[in-house]
Formats: structure tokens, sequence, C-alpha cells
């Protein structure tokens, strides 16, 4: 490239123009920095004594304040930076003063009543808009409030609906969840109201899925153990619930509850299951393990109070032995000897009554060694205060039958029967019924005669049945029954007038004086049926058949004596009608006056 004019001599004339620059500059800098601090310290006294002639009525008023509670320090303090002298104190005591917190906050307080008494005499300042949003949220400000002073901090109206919006409470997480798992709003509302909380937006989704409930550990264990879930269910739970496979193998082996210690024990002491077993049961149990020496002692139960005492009851045991079995079964020492006079019980009340009325016991006496009526009372399960009801039972009444007995025997009063039979519980009409009855069976026979030939002097129409049945009620008989032993009477009577008809037509019709054509026509005259007409003549004919008449045995001996049949037909006849074959040789032979000729005796 071609050089240009000044190529060299430009750079040089730079060069010294700079350097005269740089000595003539250090050369005057004395003179310029005195010029410059005195024109900049002019400048703060000025600053100075205007900023103090403009606050000082303020400043003295805060120095001298009416009650006179200020530091003398700050008192000093405000009134020099007040006074207008050392303006550079002055103008940093009210300008800078209040930059440091400590000492603004002591002028702050200091000049406070002053500053107060002003405002109050034209309020004028607003809540921040925060504040102003939170109120109307709350409802204790209209929103038109928030526009005017909002907007009159210099906020658009944009940013003071964002505020208001963000003003309003949002519920928590939890309650939001809450509200979505019992269908009180639904998941996009919940969605919004997450979003307002300032949560990011990849995370709304996991959060309002851990609105399900996880099982917990002990309850996973617990599912795994009852077979409900498998290994690999139950572990994909624990890991949501940031248990490791080492963890839930614990809590599954610490999960569940052996039988309890009693029955484990119980079949230790049966030999159902080994020492080995029941300690095992123990220590999964929530037993502390000192105590799995004492719990094998429980295998052997000692008898109770109630064996203690009934062994010593049946002889089994000593008085001593059974008092301390007795406190080892959890008995008061104490009470034993009480316990034990009251133990079993006494005969029943009966039974001792029974034994009073024998002489076996006395009736009265009282005691633990008294075996009367009274004391074994008093021993047995029933209140004192029936005793005497008791004794008055133990009296022996005779039953009711027995009674009834007594008053057939005329051994007891009518009155004396009534009263047995009232104590026995029979309401005095019944009693008195029990009375006419015994009564009527004691002349039971006398009645039974008369009625008898009553009924036989109207049967014989001796009397008419009005006179019959008058004498029947004056024994005592109601109508009805005298009418229907009158009616019978009649029944009896034209029964026997009929069969005594019956039997005379049978019995002329057998000895041949009716034909059977009468006898039948005069049977049926009196009512009789066809088929036991045919009957009654079938017999008869049969009877008429069979009346044949034999010889007697007188007559047997005279056709003999007259020879008219032998000696041994006649024996034969006699035998037919029921003499002995000797009878009858000895009859032949009473009439020939010897022996029968011809026969020998049998």
């Amino acid at each position: 490239m071609a050089a240009r004019t000044g190529d060299k001599v430009g750079p040089r004339i730079a060069e010294l123009v700079a350097n005269y620059t740089l000595a003539a500059r250090r050369h005057m800098a004395p003179y310029e920095a005195r010029v410059h601090q005195e024109a900049q310290w002019a400048n703060y006294s000025r600053a100075g004594k205007e900023v103090a002639d403009h606050w000082a009525p303020m400043l003295r008023a805060a120095a001298s304040p009416e009650d006179g509670q200020i530091h003398p320090d700050m008192a000093a303090w405000l009134k020099e930076a007040a006074s207008g002298k050392h303006q550079l104190k002055s103008l940093g005591g009210i300008l800078f003063g209040v930059a440091s917190s400590s000492l603004g906050g002591a002028i702050s307080n200091a000049v406070a009543p002053i500053a107060f008494a002003i405002n109050r005499v034209s309020p004028n300042l607003a809540p921040d808009p925060g504040t102003l949003a939170q109120l109307v949220a709350a409802g204790t400000l209209p929103k038109s409030d928030l526009s005017y002073w909002g907007r009159g901090q210099g906020l658009q109206q944009a940013f003071l609906d964002d505020m208001l919006e963000a003003a309003y409470a949002v519920p928590g997480a939890a309650d939001l969840l809450d509200m979505l798992n019992r269908g009180d709003v639904n998941e996009g509302t919940v969605r919004l109201a997450l979003e307002r909380t300032g949560l990011r937006r990849e995370l709304i989704g996991p959060v309002i899925a851990s609105r399900f409930q996880l099982l917990a550990g002990a309850d996973i264990a617990l599912a795994l153990l009852r077979g409900n879930i498998d290994q690999a269910a139950a572990q994909q739970l624990a890991s949501k619930q940031g248990i490791t496979p080492e963890v839930l193998r614990l809590l599954v082996e610490n999960t569940g509850e052996p039988p309890g210690i009693i029955d484990m024990v119980g079949l230790w002491r049966r030999g159902k299951i080994s020492r080995e077993r029941l300690v095992r049961a123990i220590l999964q149990s929530r037993v502390r393990n000192e105590w799995v020496d004492a719990i094998e002692l429980l295998a052997v139960e000692p008898p109770t109070t109630e064996e203690a005492l009934q062994a010593l009851v049946q002889g089994e045991l000593t008085q001593a032995e059974a008092a301390r079995r007795y406190a080892e079964a959890g008995g008061d020492p104490t009470f034993f000897e009480t316990a034990f006079k009251t133990r079993a019980n006494s005969p029943a009340p009966g039974q001792l009554a029974e034994m009073a009325n024998r002489g076996i016991i006395p009736w009265d006496g009282r005691g633990p060694d008294a075996t009367t009526f009274s004391q074994g009372f008093i021993e047995g399960r029933w209140k004192n205060k029936w005793e005497p009801a008791f004794r008055k039972l133990a009296v022996y009444l005779p039953p009711p039958r027995e009674v009834a007995t007594l008053a057939r025997e005329g051994a007891v009063t009518e009155a004396q029967a009534e009263r047995l039979w009232e104590e026995h519980g029979l309401s005095p009409e019944l009693a008195h019924t029990y009375w006419r009855s015994a009564h009527f069976q004691r002349t039971s026979a006398v009645h039974e005669l008369a009625r008898s030939e009553i009924v036989k002097l109207y049967f014989d129409q001796a009397i008419d049945r009005r006179q019959a049945l008058a004498m029947l009620e004056k024994l005592r008989y109601p109508p009805a029954d005298a009418n229907w032993i009158l009616d019978i009477a009649d029944l009896q009577r034209a029964r026997a007038a009929h069969e005594a008809a019956v039997k005379k037509i049978e019995q002329l019709y057998v000895n041949h004086k009716l034909t059977r054509e009468a006898a039948s026509s005069g049977l049926h005259a009196l009512d009789i049926p066809t088929g036991q007409v045919d009957q009654i003549l079938l017999f008869a004919e049969l009877e008429r058949a069979a009346n044949l008449k034999t010889l007697t045995a007188a007559e047997i001996e005279s056709a003999w004596f007259y020879n008219l049949i032998g000696p041994g037909e006649a024996i034969k006849m006699l035998e037919n009608i029921g003499y002995t074959p000797l009878d009858a040789w000895i009859k032949l032979s009473i009439r020939a006056k010897g022996p029968v000729p011809g026969v020998r005796k049998p």
C-alpha cells in the first residue's frame, strides 16, 4: 500500500499533545482540587442551612415533647440538627439519619407525635394494594374502593384484578382431595385450586393421584400373612410406602398373634405342644421374655376357694390344709372360718319340719353348732322372715279325700270339715259342695234302697209317675235325673211285657199249639222285624224237634221188673239219663230186692 501524507507526522504530533496535556493537568491539580473543595463546601453549607430552616420547627418540637419523655442525647441531637450550624452535620442528621435502621427508628419514634398530630388533621393515606385486595376478598371493603385507591397509587386495573383474585383463600391440598373423594367437587375444580396455590402444573397430577389411600405397612404385612395378596403384590404396595423388602419381611414376621398364653399353657399341660413351642408363643406375644418361667407355673391350676371349702366339708382335707389352699386360691384368710360355716346347705324346710315333728331335732335354738329347725332354716337359701310361715306349714293336715272319709264316717262336723278343705285351698262354696258330697255318700245306701223301692213301686204300677217323681225329688234327685230313672223303668216294663209275649208265642209253637203261620203273624203283630221273626221261629223249630220225652228212672225200673226190657238194656238206659253203671245196677237190685239176676256187679 502506498504511504499517505501524515502517516509519520500525525502520530508524533498526537503524542506531543498528550504529553503536554498531562503535564498541564499535573501542574494545575492542587489548585483545581482546592477550588473544587471550596465550591462543594459552599454548596453543603447552603443546603444544610436551607434544610435546617425547613425542618427546624418540627425538630425543635420533637426535641421538647409535652410529656418531657425523650432521651437527653436524642434531644441534643435534634436541637443541633435544627440550629443551622455545622451545616454538614445538620444535613446528614436530617437527610441521612433515617438511612440507618436503628437510628432511623429512634428518630421516627422521636418525631412520631408531631407526625401523628399533622396526619390526624388531614389523613389521606390508604393501605397498600395487597391489603386492599385482602379486605375486598374478606368482604369488608367494596371492590370499587380497591379500584379507586389502587389506581390512585399508580397501579393498573388489570394488576388490581389479579391481586384481588390472588387474595381469595384456597383450601389446602388435603382439604381439596377430601372434597374430591367425597364428590363435593370435580377434578377440574381441584386442578384450578391447586394452580392458585402456586403449585407447578407438572406436580398437580401426582398430587391429585395421592388422594387414594395406601395400605399401611402393618396392614400390608397382615394381608400377606392372611393370604389376601401374594408376595409380589405386597412388595409393590410396600414400595409405594417407602418400605424395602427387608423391612416388609420384618413386618410380616412381627405381624399376627399366637393363641392366648393361657390357651398355650393348657395345650402344653395336656402334652399337645412342646415347651419350645410354648416359649416361642410367649416370645411372639406382647409379654416380656423375663416372664417365661412364671408363665410355666400357670400350667398347674390350684383348687379354687369353692373346691377347698368343699373338700373340707366332705372331710378330704384338714382345716389347716383347706385354709392354706383357700388362701392360695385368692380367698381372704380372715374370711375362711365364716366361709366354711356358711358352706353347703341345710336340709330343706320340709325335711327340717319332719325331723322336728318326729322329735329328731328341737324346733328352737340357734348357733354355729346348733342342729335345730330354726338354725337349719337360717342356714338355707330362704329369707328368715318366712320361718314362721314354714312352722305353720309343718302342721299336718289330712288330705281332702281323707277329710271326706272323716266326714262320711261322722268323725268331723260340717264346720270342721269345711275349714280343713279351705285350708287346702278350696273356696267356701267348693268346700260346702265337698261336704254335701260326703254327706250324700254317708247315706247313699239308704238313698239307693229308697230309690230302688220307688222304682219298683212305679214298675209294678203301685204308684203313678207324679208320685214317683215327688218321692225321687225328696231324695235330692234333680228333675231331669228323676224323669230319666222313671223313663228307664217304663222301658223295662214295656220290654218285659214284650219279651213275655214273644216267649209265649214261641212256647205255644214249640208245644204244637200254634202253626208256623199263626206264630209268624203273632210275632209280626208285636212289631218284630221279619228277619228276627224268622230267626225266632228257626230256633223254636229246633227246640220243637229236640223236645222228646224220655222215661224216668222209675219207669225204666218198672219196665225191667215187668220183663218189658232186659237187665242189660235197663242198665244202659239208666246210664243214658246220668247214672253210673254201678248206680244203675244197685237201683235195679233194690227194685228186685236182691242182686240183678244174670248181671255181674260192676
